[in-house]
């Protein structure tokens, strides 16, 4: 007889894999101190953060962390769209 069994992936022990996201924004005063401090709260670690912006005052935000589950990953982007003045965040290659 087929049986369904239920199981979970193990714990790899904080080995994950690094993702970069890139945020766009209305820049203002506070505004990489709000995006940093939305993944320090959660325990992430930035490796490498590349910050733009242009005449119109739109600021481009590259940050790049290290991230164990996908499902993590959206997460952490529904809280940093959360962040005042954020027009959108998403993930992006390594090399884009």
């Amino acid at each position: 007889p087929e049986r369904i069994v239920q199981v979970e992936w193990a714990a790899t022990g904080g080995v994950g894999y690094l993702v970069a996201i890139q945020v766009e924004a209305l820049d203002r005063t506070g505004l990489l101190s709000e995006l940093t401090k939305a993944l320090s709260d959660q325990g992430i670690s930035i490796t490498s953060a590349l910050v733009s912006t242009t005449k119109d005052r739109l600021a481009k935000v590259r940050l790049t962390f290290e991230c164990s589950d996908p499902h993590y990953l959206d997460h952490v982007i529904n809280q940093m769209r959360r962040i005042s003045g954020v027009y959108d965040v998403y993930r992006v290659s390594q090399g884009g």
